[in-house]
């Protein structure tokens, strides 16, 4: 009688415990803060990774138990425009407070457009794309209507859902052209 009594509360405890609070869809990381900085955004600090950038954003994708983690930039040289994408996916371990990625993952993309490519001579640009997160514990919270990743070293960063992390649309990212 004490065993079916304690394997029923062990099985309601089970049932009751808190909901794992995992995220679906796509988000862009739009700032973060650490303990020693204030809250900075994204854009700017990936403008100066991507130097001919015009635009570019990091972002996460969950699906199930694996995440993704991706990088997209828009580039102006010498006239032409040229898009590149790094991204990368990996199992995670959710728990009741947020996920585990078990180790580093990282993802190297290059994109070259030749203008001009003979066995002779060539004219070309090239552009490239990365992306990485490290191994830990990632805390799932919110901070108003955002969603937020508070990580080990206290660092949060400031996530919002996207809809196009796979395909942007490059168009409505092109700078307008200066009046005169």
């Amino acid at each position: 009688m004490y065993r079916a009594v304690i394997a029923l509360l062990i099985a309601s405890s089970t049932a009751l415990a808190a909901p794992k609070p995992k995220l679906s869809g796509s988000f862009e990381m739009v700032s973060a803060k650490t303990k020693k900085d204030p809250e900075q955004q994204f854009a700017p600090m990936l403008l100066k990774a991507f130097p001919d950038a015009v635009w570019a954003r990091m972002y996460l994708t969950f699906e199930g138990d694996d995440v993704t983690i991706g990088t997209r930039a828009l580039e102006l040289k010498d006239g032409v425009y040229t898009a590149c994408g790094a991204a990368a996916t990996t199992h995670v371990t959710w728990s009741a407070k947020g996920f585990t990625i078990a180790s580093k993952i990282n993802a190297v993309s290059d994109h070259t457009t030749f203008k001009k490519l003979t066995p002779g001579d060539e004219d070309h640009l090239t552009t490239g794309c990365n992306a990485s997160i490290g191994a830990g514990v990632f805390i799932v919270g919110k901070a108003g209507d955002r969603v937020t990743l508070t990580q080990d070293d206290g660092t949060i960063v400031f996530l919002a859902p996207i809809d196009d992390a796979a395909k942007p649309n490059w168009r409505a990212h092109v700078p307008p052209k200066p009046t005169k």
